[in-house]
């Protein structure tokens, strides 16, 4: 399909009620410098007015088609009295032909007031972004409501290159073609594959047994530590779908056939060998707070960021969770009791050791208090010669010191008292 030019598009401002909305996609800022306003200029780039309240919003979307587990970008600029500034800005969310709006995102736009989010949807849902202060505050401008379309078509190289070519800017190699061992890292019958780079990022393309076609977008500084890893020669093998991004700490986690990689706002750029499977990303996430330590008993970002001070075991895995990009994937309680609650109710908490396997959660009984009942929960890395290795939230790391905090443990098969599958809790 040939891709219509973007077009920079301004909304008269007003004040908007804000509405709910379970959140159901998780799309995220990526906002840079170095992203290329010249492709929006002249005929492009319209102001739009007059704006009585002074805010407005200009936006543009960069597809109106996507593929499953691409990645489509929204941007724009923020502007006071015509003025591009620094302004809040807010992503939102609806059912197509609703108007109950969720935020699902927020970022303050550069000083040029460009802003920029990139959206990965779970479902097809329509999209604006908008002026505001604060989560719960009015809205003071709104861009136009966008709905890209999921198509199930293939998505080729050239394709691809087209639709992101203000992303991706001048090439710095031809395509070239992956040999044999390299797309067979590939995970779903591939057959053949081809890649490019480019200032901006590099394009993977791979033909499956079935014909299908699709090509993955690779940027950033996760692109960085893909290719510290030796690219397609090394063990994170090819790309298997975009970026998904979050509001937490602007974290980015991409999946390859190999593993996955997270990045975030602190700098953390993390990369975990392992199955290429979804929940690998939230692993991932969780691995890269490794030797994080709360400053006292129960004062910790995770408990911040859930409002609450209770035991944070079961907070830090669905932090995990929704920083890489899958919050529907692990219950978002406050208390460890309300937790097991809900993985109970969603009938995925599975007594015993046989559903020990990377990516699950893992429940132990630490508590000798003559119940059958767990009191811990971490997320499982790997298990090996009778043991599970998890990456645990409020736990010490094992030497003796009692300071709590995010470690990796290893404990006996024996001691699991259950499991719970954060694939089947978001189906429930």
């Amino acid at each position: 399909m040939t891709q219509p030019t973007v077009r920079l598009r301004s909304a008269v401002a007003g004040v908007l009620a804000l509405a709910t909305l379970v959140a159901l996609v998780m799309p995220a800022p990526a906002a840079s410098a170095a992203t290329p306003l010249a492709a929006f200029t002249g005929n492009e780039y319209e102001t739009g007015g007059p704006y009585p309240s002074g805010y407005h919003l200009e936006s543009a979307v960069s597809v109106e088609e996507y593929r499953k587990f691409e990645s489509f970008y929204i941007i724009g600029k923020s502007r006071i009295n015509g003025n591009a500034t620094t302004l809040t800005t807010f992503l939102e969310a609806a059912p197509r032909g609703s108007s109950s709006w969720k935020r699902i995102q927020r970022q303050r736009s550069e000083s040029n007031g460009y802003y920029e989010y990139v959206v990965r949807p779970e479902s097809e849902l329509q999209y604006r972004v908008v002026i505001a202060r604060e989560w719960d505050t009015a809205a003071l401008a709104a861009s136009e409501v966008y709905s890209p379309e999921f198509v199930g078509s293939s998505h080729t190289l050239e394709q691809r290159r087209a639709e992101l070519a203000w992303r991706l800017g001048a090439q710095t190699r031809t395509v070239r073609v992956m040999k044999p061992y390299q797309y067979a890292k590939y995970p779903f019958d591939a057959v053949a594959g081809r890649w490019q780079t480019f200032e901006g990022g590099l394009l993977a393309e791979i033909t499956r047994a079935n014909g299908k076609v699709s090509t993955w977008y690779v940027d950033g500084r996760i692109l960085d530590r893909f290719l510290d890893l030796g690219g397609w020669t090394g063990k994170m093998g090819t790309p298997v779908r975009d970026v998904i991004c979050v509001e937490i700490e602007e974290s980015c986690t991409q999946l390859f056939s190999g593993g996955a990689i997270y990045t975030n706002n602190r700098g953390n750029v993390t990369s975990l060998y392992g199955p290429s499977d979804w929940r690998w990303e939230i692993v991932t996430a969780a691995w890269s707070q490794k030797g994080y330590r709360e400053s006292s008993w129960r004062t910790n970002k995770y408990n911040d960021w859930i409002g609450d001070d209770n035991a944070w075991c079961g907070v830090f895995a669905a932090w995990a969770a929704t920083a890489s990009g899958h919050a529907n994937a692990v219950p978002q309680e406050s208390g460890f009791s309300s937790t097991v609650s809900e993985l109970r109710r969603a009938g995925v908490l599975k007594k015993g050791s046989s559903g020990v396997a990377p990516g699950r959660m893992v429940l132990y009984d630490f508590l000798n208090d003559g119940k059958d009942e767990p009191s811990h929960i971490a997320l499982i890395v790997k298990v090996a010669n009778g043991y599970v290795y998890a990456i645990e939230g409020n736990t010490t790391d094992g030497s003796g010191d009692p300071t709590r905090g995010v470690f990796y443990r290893a404990r006996a098969v024996s001691s699991v008292w259950g499991t719970a599958d954060p694939a089947a809790f978001a189906k429930s």
